[in-house]
Protein backbone atom coordinates (compact mmCIF):
# COMPACT_ATOMS: atom_id res chain seq x y z
CA UNK A 1 0.00 0.00 0.00
CA UNK A 2 2.70 1.81 0.40
CA UNK A 3 4.10 1.57 -2.59
CA UNK A 4 1.14 2.82 -4.55
CA UNK A 5 0.99 5.72 -2.46
CA UNK A 6 4.91 6.36 -3.33
CA UNK A 7 4.04 5.74 -7.27
CA UNK A 8 1.51 8.19 -7.10
CA UNK A 9 3.47 10.89 -8.22
CA UNK A 10 2.52 13.02 -5.70
CA UNK A 11 4.84 15.88 -3.83
CA UNK A 12 4.47 15.45 -0.05
CA UNK A 13 5.46 18.73 1.30
CA UNK A 14 7.23 18.62 4.80
CA UNK A 15 8.91 21.15 7.44
CA UNK A 16 11.67 20.87 10.19
CA UNK A 17 9.89 21.80 13.61
CA UNK A 18 12.21 25.07 13.08
CA UNK A 19 10.13 25.87 9.99
CA UNK A 20 7.20 25.34 12.22
CA UNK A 21 8.50 27.28 15.28
CA UNK A 22 9.77 30.14 13.21
CA UNK A 23 6.81 30.95 10.95
CA UNK A 24 4.77 34.25 12.09
CA UNK A 25 2.17 34.03 9.31
CA UNK A 26 -1.53 34.30 10.39
CA UNK A 27 -3.49 31.04 10.80
CA UNK A 28 -6.61 30.77 8.19
CA UNK A 29 -10.23 31.81 10.33
CA UNK A 30 -12.54 28.61 11.08
CA UNK A 31 -15.39 28.02 8.81
CA UNK A 32 -17.04 26.76 12.49
CA UNK A 33 -15.53 28.02 15.27
CA UNK A 34 -13.54 26.29 17.47
CA UNK A 35 -11.82 24.54 14.95
CA UNK A 36 -14.42 22.62 14.78
CA UNK A 37 -13.98 22.98 10.91
CA UNK A 38 -11.26 24.63 9.44
CA UNK A 39 -10.59 25.35 5.24
CA UNK A 40 -9.76 22.12 3.70
CA UNK A 41 -10.77 20.33 6.24
CA UNK A 42 -12.75 16.78 6.28
CA UNK A 43 -15.33 16.39 9.38
CA UNK A 44 -16.38 12.41 10.15
CA UNK A 45 -19.22 12.12 12.48
CA UNK A 46 -19.63 8.17 13.56
CA UNK A 47 -21.41 6.07 16.10
CA UNK A 48 -23.13 3.32 17.10
CA UNK A 49 -26.88 2.41 14.59
CA UNK A 50 -29.68 4.69 15.88
CA UNK A 51 -27.82 6.82 18.44
CA UNK A 52 -29.13 9.96 16.47
CA UNK A 53 -26.55 10.99 14.29
CA UNK A 54 -28.56 12.00 11.57
CA UNK A 55 -30.92 14.48 13.66
CA UNK A 56 -27.83 15.29 15.68
CA UNK A 57 -26.24 16.69 11.73
CA UNK A 58 -29.42 17.73 10.18
CA UNK A 59 -30.08 20.24 13.74
CA UNK A 60 -26.41 20.88 13.17
CA UNK A 61 -26.10 21.57 9.33
CA UNK A 62 -29.59 23.74 9.72
CA UNK A 63 -27.91 26.44 12.49
CA UNK A 64 -24.77 26.36 10.23
CA UNK A 65 -26.52 27.63 7.11
CA UNK A 66 -28.18 29.86 9.05
CA UNK A 67 -25.45 31.04 10.83
CA UNK A 68 -25.91 30.33 14.08
CA UNK A 69 -24.52 29.14 17.39
CA UNK A 70 -25.09 25.03 18.15
CA UNK A 71 -23.98 23.81 21.29
CA UNK A 72 -20.84 26.23 21.16
CA UNK A 73 -20.00 25.85 17.65
CA UNK A 74 -20.25 29.18 15.93
CA UNK A 75 -20.09 29.39 11.72
CA UNK A 76 -17.85 32.51 10.66
CA UNK A 77 -21.37 33.66 8.77
CA UNK A 78 -24.21 31.73 7.53
CA UNK A 79 -22.67 28.76 4.81
CA UNK A 80 -23.72 27.13 2.03
CA UNK A 81 -24.01 23.89 2.53
CA UNK A 82 -24.31 20.82 -0.01
CA UNK A 83 -25.53 17.54 2.23
CA UNK A 84 -25.25 14.17 0.14
CA UNK A 85 -26.54 11.69 2.35
CA UNK A 86 -27.04 8.06 1.78
CA UNK A 87 -29.14 7.15 4.37
CA UNK A 88 -32.92 8.78 4.28
CA UNK A 89 -34.97 8.66 1.47
CA UNK A 90 -36.99 11.66 0.44
CA UNK A 91 -40.07 11.77 2.31
CA UNK A 92 -38.35 10.42 5.60
CA UNK A 93 -35.86 13.53 5.17
CA UNK A 94 -38.94 15.69 4.52
CA UNK A 95 -41.05 14.57 7.92
CA UNK A 96 -37.49 15.25 10.16
CA UNK A 97 -37.21 18.66 8.39
CA UNK A 98 -40.90 19.75 8.82
CA UNK A 99 -40.80 18.68 12.17
CA UNK A 100 -38.02 20.74 13.25
CA UNK A 101 -39.11 22.82 16.15
CA UNK A 102 -36.77 25.81 15.22
CA UNK A 103 -37.09 29.23 14.87
CA UNK A 104 -39.06 30.56 12.22
CA UNK A 105 -36.41 33.45 11.12
CA UNK A 106 -33.51 30.59 11.48
CA UNK A 107 -35.41 28.33 9.29
CA UNK A 108 -36.17 30.76 6.47
CA UNK A 109 -32.01 32.16 6.43
CA UNK A 110 -31.16 28.06 6.57
CA UNK A 111 -34.00 26.93 3.93
CA UNK A 112 -31.65 28.84 0.98
CA UNK A 113 -28.26 27.99 2.21
CA UNK A 114 -28.85 24.18 2.67
CA UNK A 115 -29.17 21.76 0.06
CA UNK A 116 -30.19 18.25 0.95
CA UNK A 117 -30.42 14.93 -1.37
CA UNK A 118 -32.17 11.90 -0.75
CA UNK A 119 -30.58 8.46 -0.46
CA UNK A 120 -28.24 8.31 -2.98
CA UNK A 121 -25.93 5.19 -4.06
CA UNK A 122 -22.57 6.78 -5.58
CA UNK A 123 -19.29 4.96 -6.26
CA UNK A 124 -17.84 8.59 -6.03
CA UNK A 125 -16.16 8.40 -9.56
CA UNK A 126 -14.37 10.93 -11.26
CA UNK A 127 -17.74 11.58 -13.38
CA UNK A 128 -20.02 11.27 -10.16
CA UNK A 129 -17.71 13.68 -8.19
CA UNK A 130 -17.94 16.35 -11.40
CA UNK A 131 -22.00 15.68 -11.41
CA UNK A 132 -22.31 16.62 -7.64
CA UNK A 133 -20.18 19.78 -8.21
CA UNK A 134 -22.22 20.82 -11.49
CA UNK A 135 -25.58 20.30 -9.28
CA UNK A 136 -24.22 22.18 -6.25
CA UNK A 137 -23.02 24.86 -8.66
CA UNK A 138 -27.01 25.31 -10.09
CA UNK A 139 -28.10 25.80 -6.79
Amino acid sequence: MLQDFLTTGQKIPFFSMKEYLNDQSSIPKDIVSPRILTQRSLLVLGGPPKIGKSDFLISWLVHMAAGVSFLGMTPSRPLKIFYMQTEIEYEYMKERLQCLQLDPELLAIAANNLIITPKVHLSFCHEEINYIKEIAKER
